[in-house]
């Protein structure tokens, strides 16, 4: 278990409560984990490049372990394309470990510059770090 990401995650969600999706939260971890490297901090997971930008399978893992306990996956349908998405709310229970000032000073800077921004937005940001655009598809980011 990656305390920090857990961590990371759980406080997103808490402030982006019902209004985050699965593939969002997944670009503002990313866009965490390049801001924090250059703070000298380090959150410890694979970044690839992959469908819709930098993916790392231990986000999502671990968004599965915490649901129904620190954080609600709600399944919904987007009728006009007939695809579903994954939204995302603060649950019942809340981790033992908690971030430091610095790091949710972070999130707080990410949160405040991509809230009510769409996925799209966040993409094309995404889509212009170097670290991605040096990684060609299926291959691990160097962050």
């Amino acid at each position: 278990m990656n305390n920090k990401l857990y961590a990371v995650l759980e406080y997103l969600v808490k402030k982006l409560d019902g209004k985050v999706t699965r593939t969002q939260l997944v670009k503002y971890v990313y866009l965490y984990d390049l801001k924090a490297k250059t703070e000298g901090l380090e959150i410890g997971i694979t970044w690839k490049n992959y469908y819709y930008g930098p993916y790392s399978e231990e986000v999502i893992n671990a968004l599965r372990d915490m649901n129904g306990y620190e954080v609600i996956e709600e399944q919904r349908l987007n009728i006009s394309s007939e695809k579903s998405y994954y939204l995302y709310r603060k649950g019942p229970v809340e981790l033992e470990y908690s971030l430091d000032e610095k790091e949710r000073s972070i999130l707080d800077r990410l949160i405040e510059k991509y809230k009510g921004s769409s996925l799209e937005e966040i993409l094309e940001e995404v889509y212009q770090t170097n670290q991605y655009q040096k990684s060609d598809f299926g291959e691990v980011i160097s962050i």
